[in-house]
């Protein structure tokens, strides 16, 4: 397995269980910030059990992630693992088949532009 160099020079070696990993995957920069009376506790933005389906092809199954308000994410996969499908389901370009999509504890959906 082959490392990567970063901006700092430090070299960083993929992980194999990332590798083998089917699907995207959300990772963050940092731990979410600790819940305070000033900071909400609600995720600003939420998905439960997205599934989206193309011609019999599964392209996301039941993801579910939230992110706080403030914290920095990295959406990664291999190719066709779904990546471009979620970002396209939480802009509204595709519906999710099923689950759904929370923005501030509200449930969101996209009307259609047609």
């Amino acid at each position: 397995m082959r490392s990567v160099a970063d901006r700092t020079g430090a070299s960083c070696a993929p992980s194999p269980h990332r590798l083998a990993q089917k699907g995207p995957s959300m990772t963050t920069t940092s731990p979410p910030p600790p819940a305070t009376a000033e900071q909400p506790t609600t995720p600003a933005l939420q998905a439960d059990g997205v599934t989206k389906r193309f011609a019999g092809v599964t392209a996301l199954s039941g993801v579910s992630f939230s992110v706080q308000p403030g914290s920095i994410h990295a959406l990664v996969g291999e190719n066709g693992a779904g990546k471009s499908t979620l970002i396209k389901v939480l802009t509204g370009v595709h519906r999710p088949d099923e689950g759904r999509l929370l923005h501030h504890g509200a449930e969101t959906s996209f009307e259609d532009k047609k």
